[in-house]
């Protein structure tokens, strides 16, 4: 590829410099192409030495290359280290063999090497069953006591092996006894303390029962209240001729507020104040700005919004302003006359409208 070529000044600086990059990637191909022929060269003008790359007969078969050193053979062959006898390898196998079935068994029996155990720096685990321990324990317990070396038949390696099946028994009875203790507690719970149920009268059972009935009872009422808006509290309940209070039913005083609303206000909901602007856009800043005059902007979220109409609630604590101030502080804000109607707790107002 030449290197004089000339292109139009209207190509930019950017082409020439592309241009030069790909020269230096050809450049670099044809240097890394021209080492791979040289590399090929060498391989095709190898020739091994027959002499060497046959094997010897007391060598093993290594080929040499220039640059590189075989290994070298051991100086005694495997078979050498058996000369003194042809039996050898048998018993080794043997040997092996045996430590093989040994070692198999003691993990089968879950008991690992002394020597193993000790060395080991973490705790070893036995996981045998009661029958095998048991088996076990037997035979070192006779072979102890047979040796003289158990005398009161808890002491040593067998006393360490017997333990754990009375330790696991001690710890079920006291797992029953604790089990049983607090299931007694838990009977008793609702009844008196220290006296028993006479005859004839509800047990804890009927008293938790009867409890249960009667929180479901208040729960109920106390809903259905909530649900009419009725819930109130009177201080003063009205007495009838005999000085005595009228029964409504039901003691729901527990469950009054004093600032809930009465049941003569119409109540469906939190206040909601609707702004509305058929021939314009409501603006926010005019909306909260009515809200500010009116006491409501630190009470007020905003719960629709679109470019004629904006739906502000309002908490349910604070007092609904009456139509009066509500258009007196719209036409303030908006400078244009409006309509407010009311139902409720909702105010309607129209800009535009009268």
């Amino acid at each position: 590829m030449s290197r004089d070529l000339t292109f139009p000044s209207d190509f930019g600086a950017d082409w020439h410099d592309l241009v030069r990059e790909l020269e230096q990637r050809v450049a670099s191909a044809e240097a890394a192409l021209a080492e791979m022929r040289a590399v090929v060269a060498r391989l095709a003008a190898f020739e091994p030495n027959p002499a060497q790359a046959e094997p010897q007969p007391d060598a093993p078969a290594v080929w040499k290359f220039d640059g590189y050193d075989a290994p070298e053979a051991p100086a005694e062959a495997p078979e050498e280290a058996f000369a003194a006898g042809e039996d050898e390898p048998d018993a080794v196998r043997e040997e092996v063999s045996r430590t093989v079935a040994e070692v198999r068994a003691e993990l089968e029996a879950g008991l690992p090497d002394a020597d193993a155990t000790s060395e080991a720096s973490w705790p070893v685990l036995r996981p045998f069953s009661l029958t095998e321990r048991e088996v076990k324990t037997d035979g070192l317990r006779e072979e102890q006591e047979a040796a003289g070396e158990l005398p009161d038949g808890r002491d040593g390696a067998a006393a360490d092996a017997w333990a754990p099946s009375q330790d696991d028994a001690a710890r079920r009875d006291e797992v029953a006894r604790i089990v049983a203790q607090m299931r007694g507690e838990l009977g008793s719970s609702f009844a008196d303390a220290g006296e028993e149920p006479e005859e004839g009268e509800p047990g804890p059972e009927a008293d938790e029962d009867a409890r249960r009935e009667e929180v479901r009872r208040a729960v109920e009422a106390a809903r259905a209240e909530l649900a009419k808006g009725m819930l109130h509290h009177d201080p003063e309940p009205e007495t009838s001729g005999d000085g005595e209070a009228p029964d409504n039913g039901s003691d729901l005083s527990r469950f009054a507020f004093s600032d809930w609303p009465s049941a003569q206000m119409e109540t469906s909901g939190p206040p909601v104040i609707v702004i509305k602007d058929q021939d314009g856009r409501v603006e926010l800043a005019r909306v909260y700005e009515t809200l500010r005059r009116i006491d409501c902007g630190e009470n007020a979220a905003l719960l629709n919004y679109t470019p004629h109409s904006v739906t502000i609630g309002l908490s349910a604590r604070v007092n609904v302003p009456s139509r009066e101030e509500m258009s007196e502080a719209v036409e303030q804000v908006f400078g244009r006359r409006c309509r407010v109607q009311s139902d409720g707790v909702r105010l309607s107002v129209d800009i535009g409208r009268e």
